[in-house]
């Protein structure tokens, strides 16, 4: 059938006012858009909702940077579909602007993947700078983003090769404020530090530790620049030079205190600190000793607190395992009669003492300690424990055997102990039993003092040279003779 010239005519306004429609509300430009229509009988208010959750979801898959300008013009079609809902126009309007608003939004979501393949590279910079705050430099990280949103636009334009040319320029970029980040967060505390040591007078004061502080900061940054990702690594070497950064504070002001005191004063305060600290780890006063010395006893005894600490551990392990053997052996005892019983525990409690007995002796040297047993009892015979001449004052260097003996006293738990002070003959009787009284005293106040048993478990006895090992006619057996007994007796055989 023909059509008549009025009726075409009307068909063309309606295919012009089509035309620019689409060209104000997000038609496209450079591809043709279809509009899939929404069943005439869809809720208005339900499609809307739809597609701001659509919207919402694709904002966070990043397509607001992926594809920009069709992220852009779906969120026009959601406001266009709001206002025309609001105005309460018709359905077939409101639906037409959600459709097309669902259609854009599709179109986006082809775009992002295909800029996802073309620019890999500039959107993983981008990630990786974003996680380290580079946002934080407003401006910078605007520069790059406008760059980026360039490529991305030139991808959905369908311009792929200038987009493919300019990417890893914008990626370099990227990844250059990531680094700048990165450093900053990671060194700024560092900085601050150093930089409130120079305003204190370190280069003045503590020259040397300024320096070496400096050279620790050098090192931290060329780590990070050369591996910025190995974050565990880096956080640690950064915490350990923002240590020696605040340590840098400390001295300096320390250096410049001491600078204009009395020098006497100044030792003396030293000497002070040290003997309280020697006092808290109940080691005996020895102002009358080099510092050198003093430090020597103060570290031995720090590293005898961790030994024991560590000893105490694995004993309160060991000690878990033998609670449940025990309970296994009880049960194995019952039904038993009692002569039988006994007989099994007292094979138990020799396999113990035997068992505690080669774990003892694992413990020392030699030259430190001789270790056998007498009858039920242990006994340590320290020949590596020594006094200086005519005193009974323990010295720095005894204080890592006598480490060891207290882990020998504590591996069989419940138990009382001797300690035997022996000398050789030299000298007046009376005054060698005194002296080996002392000497034995010396070591109990240790034992006591570092909570190994209580006081009244340990016996302090000076026998002088009622005792002696070895012939006191000559000086090799007279060293034999001058020695320290530690003898551990369980209180049930090791049990």
């Amino acid at each position: 059938m023909n059509e008549s010239p009025q009726s075409s005519g009307s068909q063309l306004v309606v295919a012009l006012c089509t035309a620019v429609l689409f060209s104000v509300v997000g038609g496209c430009v450079t591809t043709r858009l279809a509009v899939p229509a929404l069943p005439s009988s869809a809720d208005p208010s339900i499609e809307i909702s739809n597609l701001s959750r659509e919207i919402d979801h694709a904002r966070a898959e990043s397509l607001a940077a992926l594809a920009p300008d069709w992220f852009s013009k779906a969120q026009e079609s959601l406001a266009d579909a709001r206002r025309r809902h609001d105005q309460s126009r018709g359905s077939a309007e409101v639906l037409g602007s959600v459709a097309r608003g669902r259609a854009q939004l599709d179109k986006a979501f082809q775009s992002a993947e295909i800029a996802g393949n073309v620019l890999a590279k500039p959107i993983d910079a981008r990630q990786a700078a974003r996680v380290s705050g580079a946002t934080e430099y407003e401006a910078a990280y605007a520069d790059i983003e406008r760059s980026f949103l360039e490529l991305t636009r030139a991808v959905e334009g369908g311009d792929i090769d200038w987009a493919k040319r300019r990417s890893g320029d914008v990626a370099s970029a990227y990844r250059s404020l990531e680094l700048r980040a990165i450093k900053e967060k990671t060194l700024s505390d560092i900085g601050r530090q150093i930089g409130q040591a120079r305003a204190d007078g370190a280069a003045e004061y503590a020259p040397v530790t300024l320096s070496e502080t400096q050279r620790k900061l050098f090192d931290l940054e060329a780590f990070i620049t050369a591996q910025r990702y190995a974050r565990a690594e880096m956080n640690e070497r950064a915490a350990a030079v923002l240590a020696d950064a605040k340590r840098l504070v400390h001295i300096t002001r320390r250096a410049r205190a001491v600078s204009v005191s009395n020098p006497e004063l100044v030792v003396l305060e030293e000497s002070a600190n040290l003997a309280r600290l020697a006092k808290g780890l109940s080691l005996p006063d020895l102002r009358e000793r080099t510092f050198e010395k003093r430090w020597r006893g103060v570290e031995n005894a720090i590293l005898e607190l961790r030994n024991d600490r560590d000893f105490l551990v694995e004993k309160n392990r060991q000690s878990r395992a033998e609670l449940a053997q025990l309970r296994v052996n009880l049960a194995v005892l019952e039904g038993k009669s009692a002569e039988e019983r006994a007989r099994l525990e007292h094979l138990e409690d020799e396999r113990r003492f035997a068992r505690v007995y080669d774990e003892v002796s694992a413990y020392f040297a030699p030259e430190e300690a001789k270790v056998y047993k007498q009858s039920d009892r242990l006994v340590l015979r320290l020949r590596g424990l020594s006094f200086p001449v005519g005193t009974a004052t323990l010295s720095a260097e005894s204080y890592g055997l006598l480490a060891k003996v207290q882990k020998s006293i504590r591996a069989f738990g419940d138990s009382s102990v001797t300690v035997e002070g022996h000398t050789d003959d030299t000298g007046p009787a009376a005054l060698n039993e005194h002296l080996s009284q002392k000497r034995a005293e010396a070591v109990k106040a240790y034992l006591v003092s570092n909570n190994v048993l209580p006081g009244e478990r340990i016996t302090a006895v000076g026998k002088g040279f009622s005792d002696p090992l070895a012939s006191n006619k000559n000086a090799e057996g007279r060293a034999v003779n001058r020695r320290i007994d530690v003898i551990i007796e369980p209180a049930v055989a090791a049990r």
